[in-house]
């Protein structure tokens, strides 16, 4: 079984033209009860200095920008193990002003973002709950997950 691993993960790693492996969501792979529905609300807000190259003339930025986010995750199980669909659809607001050639100068940006949808299925160690608690025999845990994006036309639209 281990020589198959191996040749997959190899398979997987030498195929794929792009492999984003860093997704710092917090409990992502946490076990979940079948059949259970979350809706999620969440806002960032950030304001600071940009500073660009010399040579592009741009001095002085500042950005004032506020991120909007709305999911849903739903979970099922296939063949006895759990499964989550997650849609995350993003929305931003930006204000930039600074000077250009050293004439003052602001724009904004508003609407949304790429939303994504994610099939996560843990494979291995992850048997249907009944409710919220896991089952403390299961240390391990083997996981997999697609995730697409669908671009617009910039990353933010309007």
């Amino acid at each position: 079984m281990l020589p198959l691993r191996i040749f997959l993960l190899s398979w997987l790693l030498l195929e794929c033209s792009q492999a984003f492996g860093q997704d710092l969501e917090p409990r992502r792979w946490a076990l979940l009860p079948s059949g259970v529905s979350f809706f999620s609300l969440g806002a960032a807000f950030s304001s600071g200095d940009i500073l660009f190259d010399p040579v592009l003339q741009v001095k002085d930025v500042t950005l004032d920008y506020a991120g909007y986010g709305l999911g849903f995750v739903h979970t099922f199980n296939i063949l006895g193990e759990t499964v989550r669909v997650d849609v995350n659809v993003p929305y931003a607001s930006g204000v930039w002003e600074g000077l250009l050639q050293g004439v003052p100068t602001s724009t904004r940006r508003t609407g949304f973002q790429d939303p994504t949808i994610r099939l996560s299925w843990n494979f291995y160690g992850s048997p249907i709950m009944a409710g919220f608690t896991p089952d403390p025999e299961k240390a391990m845990l083997e996981s997999a997950a697609l995730q697409i994006r669908f671009k617009f036309s910039g990353h933010i639209c309007g």
